[in-house]
């Protein structure tokens, strides 16, 4: 899933008392689809009279592209629904979910049509507070006919399916703020000083590993190894099949970093201001990437 912020504006129009109006659109979110991609839309008219402007709402839209030619397919209103919340989505047939942390509710919707398929919460007692796991907001997962959804506010993951909302499971963990990512069929979480996996199919817990302090952002396993940064700023490589400790590593304090991601054998720690570091399966330093 590749998501981003793209502006672009149509020219001004002008009213009768000198009264202009741009309008411009947010692109909030790109998700592939089998056969092109689905674009996540709101539009904004900023009014503009004399010295004074006022930007108002004016919609939102759920638009599918053709992976050829880049040309609209379908165009829907997704009306109750604010695409600024689309980012953390998983997409099925013509379905996408999507997990609203502050209502700590999954909603789908019928992307071509906007209807709204079904809607079920994730927490019993959902609260406006920020979710204490940022990553939540970026890793809601599908598992074959599933949809997983962390709770942003709590210490489970619930399974719904993606034909009527129903649940599938419903597995608590160790610690809050659970942070998920699915590989094969087993699921790596993030929850307080733990890592955990679970069986993608039932929610059974197969381990969890406590390790040094909260673990940021999910899991991110690579062959028989996963990887877990936590907050005391190591970053611990785990046996895939029991969650024993392999190796760890220092690699600094939490601050900016955007995750860790395997790639070809490697985990990549990504960092907004500071060097990105490349990590071998095996806990071996590779480089301190300057990007």
């Amino acid at each position: 899933t590749t998501a981003c912020t793209w502006k672009w504006a149509e020219p001004a129009r002008s009213f009768p008392g000198a009264v202009q109006r741009t309008r411009t659109w947010d692109m909030h979110a790109l998700l592939p689809l089998a056969d092109g991609f689905l674009v996540a839309i709101a539009e904004h008219d900023t009014v503009t009279s004399g010295m004074s402007s006022e930007e108002r709402y004016a919609g939102e839209w759920l638009v599918t592209l053709d992976a050829a030619t880049g040309e609209p397919r379908s165009k829907a209103r997704s009306p109750g629904l604010s695409v600024s919340h689309m980012r953390p989505a998983a997409v099925r047939g013509d379905r996408v979910a999507t997990i609203d942390p502050g209502l700590s509710v999954v909603t789908a919707l019928d992307f071509r049509t906007g209807a709204t398929a079904w809607v079920a919460p994730v927490d019993r007692y959902a609260t406006a507070t920020e979710p204490q796991n940022v990553e939540c907001l970026q890793r809601l997962a599908a598992w074959g006919d599933l949809v997983l959804a962390p709770s942003p506010h709590g210490s489970r993951v619930r399974a719904f399916w993606f034909a009527a909302g129903s649940p599938a499971w419903d597995a608590l963990l160790p610690g809050p703020g659970v942070a998920v990512r699915v590989a094969g069929d087993r699921v790596y979480a993030a929850a307080g000083r733990h890592a955990a996996c679970l069986d993608a199919a039932t929610g059974r817990a197969l381990w969890t590993a406590e390790t040094g302090g909260t673990v940021l952002g999910a899991p991110a396993p690579s062959g028989a190894v996963v990887a877990a940064r936590s907050a005391d700023g190591w970053l611990r490589g785990l046996d895939a099949a029991n969650g024993k400790e392999l190796w760890k590593g220092f690699v600094g304090p939490p601050g900016g970093l955007e995750g860790v991601e395997p790639a070809g054998g490697v985990f990549f720690l990504l960092r907004r201001d500071g060097p990105t570091w490349a990590v071998a399966a095996d806990g071996r330093p590779l480089r301190r990437l300057h990007l």
